[in-house]
Parts: structure tokens; sequence; C-alpha cells
């Protein structure tokens, strides 16, 4: 069994993705970063893939395409991908990153093993607070992304069935998160559930990113958009029908990313590729 996680930047992926490696006794990269000493749980050795694909859209991690938007997948990739998926994603696996957010659709459109995919979701407004702590971004311009992200992790899941962790509500009642997840799973008796309950940080929602950010709230449309997932908590499915329409000044803000940075961060993921996976860029043809 694959398990994917999807969810926005500082939304409680990397808690989830800690929670799911004991749980299911799946291994992961704990990948612990100044920014996030508890573990990013990402990993290294797939990122690049994603990188590549967004690339090829003219798209980034901070400058989305728009949900509406196909996400094309070139020959190439595609080629490179099915050899990154066969040398690292065989049997089962857990796969987290914000990036899958943006393209999970041409994952899941690939052969695969059983595969389940966990959505996180967090408050808008305490997202945008840890943004404008960590990269010093505007409420504004964090907020977009938050829209844009998430408008896409809905649109590109296109009501699958899902299991949704609202944030709070983890820190407010891991147990019983997890012992529902562990059932979602079929993964009661495998794992370290006393562990996965243990990781989970009851005070993770009273640090800095409590804070209340400066400038303007949420607009109507983000409030719209958060209301939509607030009570998404289990399994379910989240129909892309009832999304709002982007919110104007969101297209405003993200835009496109200009070609200086298309280049630079195409130059960085070609470099990490070659060192990472040369014998599957070697097949990729």
């Amino acid at each position: 069994m694959g398990i994917y996680v999807v969810g926005m930047h500082r939304s409680g992926t990397s808690a989830v993705a800690a929670v799911l490696s004991a749980l299911a006794g799946l291994p992961a990269n704990r990948l612990a970063v100044g920014a996030n000493p508890g573990g990013q749980w990402e990993r290294a050795e797939l990122r690049p893939a994603l990188d590549l694909l967004l690339l090829a859209n003219r798209s980034t991690w901070d400058h989305p395409l728009p949900a509406e938007a196909v996400v094309a997948t070139p020959r190439w990739w595609r080629a490179y991908a099915d050899r990154v998926a066969e040398r690292h994603l065989g049997g089962d696996f857990l796969w987290k990153d914000p990036r899958l957010s943006l393209c999970i659709d041409a994952w899941l459109a690939r052969p695969q093993p059983e595969s389940r995919v966990v959505v996180v979701h967090r408050e808008p407004t305490a997202v945008a607070a840890s943004l404008v702590r960590r990269e010093g971004w505007s409420t504004e311009r964090s907020l977009a992304l938050w829209e844009r992200t998430t408008r896409n992790a809905v649109v590109r899941l296109g009501g699958r069935a899902v299991f949704a962790v609202a944030h709070e509500r983890l820190l407010a009642e891991p147990a019983v998160t997890i012992d529902d997840l562990a059932a979602w799973l079929g993964v009661d008796d495998r794992g370290d559930r006393g562990r996965a309950v243990d990781l989970v940080d009851p005070d993770a929602g009273d640090h800095a990113d409590r804070v209340a950010a400066t400038g303007d709230g949420p607009s109507p449309t983000q409030v719209d958009l958060a209301g939509l997932l607030a009570d998404r908590h289990g399994p379910t499915r989240i129909d892309p029908g009832r999304l709002p329409p982007e919110s104007p000044s969101t297209a405003a803000i993200l835009g496109r990313p200009g070609p200086g940075l298309v280049l630079r961060r195409a130059a960085r993921a070609l470099r990490l590729t070659g060192k990472r996976h040369p014998t599957e860029v070697a097949g990729a043809r």
C-alpha cells in the first residue's frame, strides 16, 4: 500500500507524516531542518521529479498554476518519473510533499499498487502567520498561496475518497484521530500506535504561528474555501464542484514566475536530478 500526504505548506503535513510512519510501520526520512526541527518527513530523493514537472508547466511551489489549468506531463518526464517510481515507490511507501497538492493527479494516473491519500488542512490565518514568520512574505501573499495550493489539491483529487485531517482536531484529539486513521488504512495491528500519539505536540498550535498576522484577513472567497474544509475530518470526498472561484487578488499576487526564477529553479532541479537519479535520467529517453 502507498500513502500520499497532501496539503498546503505549514498546515501540519509533517506531523501527520510522522504519525503515519509510526502507525503504519512505513519508512520516511525525518529531514530535520532549522525551520522545522521536528522534521519535514519528506523524501528528498523524490523531490526533483515534482520540481521538474512543475517547471515543465512554468510553475513552482510558490508560484503554482491555477487549479483549473491542466498539468501537462511531457513524454520525457513520464519516462523519467516511471523509473523514479520503480526504484523508490515499489511496495509499501509513504510520500509527503506539499508539492503533491499541485500535481497529485499526475502521480495517481500512473499504474501503481493500492494507494491512499491523506489530506491535511489548517485554518488559513494560522498558515499565513507561519509563512509571514518563516518566509518574510506579506499576509496577503501568504493567503493567496494558501488559496491556490488548497484549490489545486481539491481539483486534482477530483472527488476521490480521502482521509481528511484537520490540524486543529489532530492536536485536540490525537488518539481519536490516530485510531480512525488506523481503521481507515487497515493497519490496526501494525506499527506503534503509542509512539504515533506521542509524536503529536498538543502545543504546536500555540507557538509563533498563532501570532496575529499583520494586514488584511482572508477575502470572502478564501473564507468560503476555508468553510468548505472546516468540518472535514475523517474519511470523505471533497467535491470540486462546490469550490468557490479563486479570489481576483490571488491571480494578481501570484501570476507566473519570471523566466529568471524558472531558469534558476530548473538549474537546481537538474543538478539534484543528476546527483540523485543518474540511472533514471540515463534511461528516460
